[in-house]
């Protein structure tokens, strides 16, 4: 399957990271995972198809790189101007190395765009992962760049004098004033003047190992999706409530545990503030007994053929591997058959 991405990511590498909508640009992130879960015969099709209809755009053309990167985060505009800059950091720090430097430096910044950027930029790491190609080193660097080009932080925590572990820290999560349906990354940009939100950024206490914290995570999320699934309002944000986080897991085994760590804290930030917007629906979510099989339900969300739908039923399958809950699965079997997009 090794050709069969390159050859997908050989033909991404003409598009722009957003589509004409204003949306991101799933299309990288499908093909690997379509790849990762052994269904790599349906990439060229599935590309197409996208290409043809989801109002994908050219690529902008390229740019001196960027030498003052700082005060550039942020800025959608430079992007090719953070392409230049990774592909150098890629080629003399080794991608490794630059992946877990500038995993923590973009850490703050993870929510810009519903998280996708920390998202593409793990599927691109999973697919380096396994073979080291010019195609992926070159869609790292463009995952990277997306990343910090939409990267959006909510400013310094507030000392805080009570930390609280997962379950409870989202219980103290307030209702929050911006009404659902609005566009995700408008929505939690909107909070950085919020002192009702401001509060809610410190109250985590994390334990020893960030990647159980993380599954704590994932999986109120999961149940939370079931609960406000029929919700078409909020059923989007809840989705990236679990892909999100869920990067981590394919992160993980490439960066350092301090990078872990960080990644944790701030993707506990983006997840409590969709809590506090979207995810305040805790009616119990139905779980189907026996749960489904999870081969089914990959096959399930490749016939729905929705870049969201296959994406968040791999990340449910996924967590489900490191914490066998059955609302990812009941998850993973309601999008494939709901999600759209």
């Amino acid at each position: 399957m090794t050709s069969i991405l390159d050859d997908a990511l050989e033909a991404l590498s003409e598009t722009a990271p957003d589509l004409s909508g204003g949306n991101t640009n799933h299309a990288p992130m499908v093909a690997e995972t379509l790849v990762t879960i052994g269904r790599g015969d349906a990439v060229p099709a599935w590309v197409d198809g996208y290409r043809r209809e989801a109002g994908v755009q050219d690529r902008p053309s390229a740019r001196p790189p960027l030498t003052e990167w700082r005060e550039s985060l942020g800025n959608p505009r430079l992007w090719p101007e953070w392409v230049g800059l990774f592909r150098n950091e890629l080629a003399e720090q080794g991608w490794k190395d630059a992946l877990d430097v500038w995993s923590a430096r973009l850490a703050p910044g993870l929510s810009g765009e519903a998280a996708h950027g920390l998202i593409r930029t793990a599927h691109a790491a999973r697919a380096l992962s396994k073979a080291e190609t010019e195609p992926r080193l070159n869609e790292l660097a463009d995952a990277l760049a997306y990343w910090a080009a939409t990267y959006h932080d909510f400013g310094p925590a507030p000392p805080t004098l009570v930390h609280y572990p997962l379950d409870e820290a989202l219980d103290h999560v307030p209702d929050l004033n911006p009404p659902p349906g609005g566009n995700i990354d408008r929505t939690l940009a909107g909070l950085d003047d919020s002192a009702q939100f401001a509060p809610a950024i410190n109250l985590l206490r994390t334990g020893k190992d960030p990647l159980t914290d993380l599954s704590a995570l994932t999986e109120r999320f999961a149940a939370l999706y079931l609960s406000n699934a029929h919700q078409p309002e909020r059923v989007f944000a809840l989705v990236h409530a679990v892909t999100g986080p869920s990067a981590l897991r394919m992160l993980a085994p490439l960066v350092r545990k301090s990078t872990q760590s960080l990644l944790l804290l701030y993707a506990w930030q983006t997840s409590a503030a969709i809590y506090g917007v979207w995810g305040k629906d805790h009616s119990p979510p139905e779980v189907p007994a026996p749960p489904p099989d999870p081969r089914s339900l990959t096959e399930a969300s490749v016939a729905n053929g929705a870049a969201h739908a296959i994406k968040f039923v791999e990340a449910c399958l996924r967590e489900y591997e490191s914490n066998p809950s059955p609302l990812y699965l009941a998850a993973a079997a309601d999008a494939a058959e709901r999600l759209t997009g």
